[in-house]
C-alpha cells in the first residue's frame, strides 16, 4: 500500500522538487517511472533515472522534455554502442528528442539513425533546428504518406482517422 501511496506522490504535479528527487531513488519501480513522466522532476533526478538499470525507467525519463542534453548524449552514446550504427527508433528519437544538441542530431543522422523517409524530411528543410528548441518551430514526427492497398476495391469507402475518404 505504501509503494501505491508513492507511486501517486510521484503522479501528483504538485510534488515539491525535493520529494521528487527522493522518489527518484526509490527502491519500487513504479515510483521511478512515474517519477520520470513527470513535468516537474528536476533535471539531476531526470538525469539520475536516465542511467537507472531499468529499461523502462530510462525509457520514461529519455521522453521527458527536460532532461539534460548531458543525459541526451549519454543515452544517444550509450545506445549507439549498444545497438550498432543505422537505424533504430530509440536513436530516431534522441536524434528528434527537443533538448538534442545540434551536434548530437547531426552526428546521430550522419550515422543512419532515422530512415530514408525521414532524412528526406531533414534535407528539404521540415525538421530545421532554429536554436530554440521549441516544439511548434519544427515538425518533430513526419511520417510519409500513406499508399492505397492495390487488393482494395476501387471507389470502396473507408473510414481513416475519423473521416471518411475514397481509397
Amino acid at each position: 500500500m505504501l509503494g501505491y501511496l508513492r507511486v501517486l506522490e510521484a503522479r501528483d504535479p504538485a510534488t515539491p522538487p525535493d520529494r521528487l528527487r527522493a522518489l527518484a531513488d526509490d527502491d519500487y519501480r513504479p515510483v521511478r517511472v512515474w517519477t520520470a513522466r513527470n513535468f516537474h522532476t528536476p533535471a539531476d533526478a531526470l538525469e539520475r533515472l536516465a542511467r537507472d538499470e531499468d529499461d523502462h525507467v530510462r525509457w520514461r525519463a529519455t521522453y521527458n522534455l527536460n532532461l539534460p542534453e548531458v543525459a541526451i548524449r549519454w543515452q544517444a552514446n550509450g545506445d549507439r554502442k549498444r545497438l550498432g550504427a543505422g537505424y533504430n527508433g530509440w536513436l530516431h528519437d534522441m536524434a528528434h528528442h527537443p533538448g538534442a544538441p545540434v551536434t548530437l542530431r547531426a552526428e546521430l543522422l550522419a550515422g543512419g539513425a532515422c530512415p530514408q523517409w525521414c532524412r528526406q524530411t531533414e534535407d528539404q528543410g521540415a525538421n530545421v533546428d532554429r536554436g530554440d528548441n521549441s516544439r511548434s518551430e519544427r515538425n518533430l514526427r513526419t511520417k510519409p504518406p500513406r499508399t492505397i492497398d492495390s487488393h482494395r476495391e476501387p471507389g470502396r469507402q473507408q473510414e481513416v482517422r475519423g473521416s471518411s475518404q475514397i481509397r
